[in-house]
């Protein structure tokens, strides 16, 4: 019984081997032709890297002439951000945690079916690969709007679900008259006096469930001061938690129309503010979506691998129970011409008789035959001697 291939993957994915790839060839054309193999040397492997013509490097550590330090240096000289598939012989985990060190590794023993692992490896290389730069890339957004909110004209805050305070920029602490370890870690509703912290704590849990708002209050600059401010808020995912990305603005008794730069000032903060977060959610939604993407693609190869490995294991449990059935078979077979050696046996042994007891009865025949001649004679040669002297015996009474 053959076994069937499993379902191709549409996207296609190709592989710089660095060593003698024709098995591996041969296997991806029967059951992963979506995966590209070329065959490369280190001489030319960086330039094919940077051309983008291989989405992951192939290292065969266990053919010789293959310098794994030689190679990964290539790649950190270069710069290159390239997945790694080592094959190793057993016991190479060395040379495994040596290539971690420079590039998102996955190792693949070069067993008898070492081939059967290739598809999985590589899917669930690939994702964590993407992985990794996903989660880099977010680093460097959170590390870009903590800088745009740190350098904010306006009064800007973090507060998260529970109402502690995570982040504050330098404009917000001036306006409190504290420093940052007097702020950042303490609930926002320190800042207030008691009679307005329920209205506060309410506010926060209107942000935090996807509402946008203001609210006038007081706060205490410098611990006891009185100051008078119009905190206006937005929700903010951030993982999966929403937090409240506040600004605070002291209200003043001028009218508005007397101090016209303040305004614009503040609404162009707001404004740059709610810009970045429309930003970053757009960012966001598309690294959840590639995110996805990429667990799709190793939930895939990991049932394409599980389906291999079952078919496999089906086949091999097929040939046993036809081995088991030919081994009765011919058992059976055996018992069978036994039997038949016996029979012929006795059937030649039956015969054997029948032709002696054919022979016995010819021989009795024979005697009778005599004896009945002989009685004959002996009555005809009476009976003629009781005839009268000249008397003709006929031929027929003497027969």
């Amino acid at each position: 019984m053959q076994a069937q291939p499993p379902t191709q993957m549409h996207e296609p994915v190709g592989l710089l081997w660095l060593g003698d790839p024709t098995d591996a060839v041969a296997h991806f054309a029967r059951r992963a032709p979506h995966v590209r193999v070329t065959a490369g040397d280190v001489t030319s492997m960086v330039a094919a890297l940077q051309s983008g013509a291989a989405d992951l490097l192939v290292l065969d550590a266990a053919q010789n002439g293959i310098d794994v330090s030689a190679v990964l240096g290539h790649l950190q000289a270069a710069t290159l951000d390239t997945p790694v598939l080592l094959l190793t012989r057993p016991g190479g985990e060395e040379l495994a945690i040596q290539a971690g060190r420079f590039a998102v590794c996955d190792c693949v023993v070069k067993t008898a079916d070492y081939l059967l692992q290739l598809l999985p490896a590589i899917g669930q290389l690939r994702a964590r690969h993407d992985v990794v730069a996903l989660f880099r890339t977010n680093r460097h957004s959170q590390d870009r709007l903590r800088t745009i909110l740190e350098f904010q004209p306006a009064v800007t805050s973090v507060i998260s679900p529970d109402g502690i305070i995570t982040a504050m920029n330098q404009a917000g602490l001036a306006l409190l008259g504290a420093a940052r370890d007097q702020v950042v870690g303490r609930p926002f509703t320190s800042l207030l006096p008691d009679d307005a912290r329920p209205d506060a704590a309410a506010f926060l849990r209107r942000i935090c469930q996807g509402e946008t708002a203001d609210f006038d209050h007081v706060v205490l600059r410098g611990g006891s001061q009185p100051l008078a401010v119009r905190t206006r808020a937005v929700p903010f995912r951030n993982g999966d938690t929403v937090v409240a990305l506040a600004t605070l603005q002291e209200r003043v008794a001028v009218p508005p129309e007397t101090n016209p730069e303040l305004e614009a000032l503040s609404a162009a903060a707001l404004a740059d503010a709610l810009s970045e977060i429309e930003s970053l959610r757009g960012q966001r939604d598309l690294w959840a979506a590639q995110r996805q993407t990429y667990e799709t693609h190793a939930r895939e190869a990991a049932a394409h691998a599980d389906a291999v490995i079952q078919q496999a294991q089906s086949d091999a449990a097929t040939l046993v129970k036809e081995r088991a059935e030919w081994a009765l078979e011919r058992q059976h077979y055996a018992h069978r011409r036994r039997d038949a050696e016996q029979t012929a046996a006795a059937l030649q042994q039956a015969a054997d008789v029948d032709h002696a007891a054919m022979l016995t009865l010819r021989d009795d025949l024979l005697r009778f035959m005599a004896d009945a001649d002989s009685q004959c004679r002996t009555i005809i040669e009476h009976h003629e001697a009781r005839l009268p002297p000249g008397a003709v015996v006929s031929n027929q009474s003497s027969t």
